[in-house]
């Protein structure tokens, strides 16, 4: 992704900004700071259809300072009853933004109540999903999400104390990260509304 930056303020003002309590800085760990034009991060994708009821897919993340993997599972798709289920690492479809890649985003960084709770690369873990698709003519999908809960901001499992002593969470094993989400769609006109909850529970 290639971007071209226009602020207000100097480069070295933008690194001090910060959300108390948390965020350090509100730029993003891994966006281009400077002014001007930037060479940020090319998205290299590759999927693979082996059977009607498997797909393997991964998402490598390729910027200036190395070569990663962003995703990496298998759909078991087709199951019985409307069911479907993803094992890997992969986005959590937690709410609507998580699950979208930076090419696909409204804006040119990742919303900033969203970075505060989930990090700079949103709540991408490994574990697994299973879905329901309801038989109805209106689409309603159900799901819940299993995670290793490695996502720093808000589930990690390294622990932490505070500087003053008053709390010391030490490691835990996984899973430690549990999600869950309903979602809806229909239409009132031309218009498409969008509607569902989702929820987060770590250790």
């Amino acid at each position: 992704m290639f971007s071209a930056i226009a602020r207000s303020i100097d480069d070295a003002t933008y690194r001090r900004l910060s959300v108390p309590g948390l965020l350090s800085s509100v730029a993003p760990e891994e966006a281009t700071l400077e002014r001007g034009f930037n060479y940020d991060y090319v998205e290299l994708g590759f999927s693979a259809a082996i059977d009607p009821f498997l797909d393997l897919k991964s998402v490598f993340h390729v910027s200036r300072d190395g070569f990663e993997p962003e995703e990496a599972y298998a759909d078991m798709k087709q199951l019985p009853s409307g069911f479907a289920a993803r094992a890997g690492k992969f986005l959590s479809a937690f709410g609507r933004e998580n699950e979208r890649h930076g090419h696909s985003w409204d804006f040119n960084d990742r919303p900033l109540v969203q970075r505060a709770f989930f990090g700079d690369e949103g709540l991408n873990d490994v574990g697994v999903r299973l879905t329901w698709l309801a038989p109805t003519a209106l689409y309603l999908l159900a799901g819940f999400e299993g995670f290793q809960g490695e996502t720093s901001n808000s589930f990690g499992r390294d622990g932490f104390c505070d500087p003053n002593g008053g709390v010391d969470a030490g490691n835990i094993s996984g899973p430690a990260l549990a999600t869950g989400f309903i979602k809806t769609s229909f239409d009132v006109g031309d218009a498409v509304f969008l509607a569902g909850v989702s929820m987060a529970r770590g250790k």
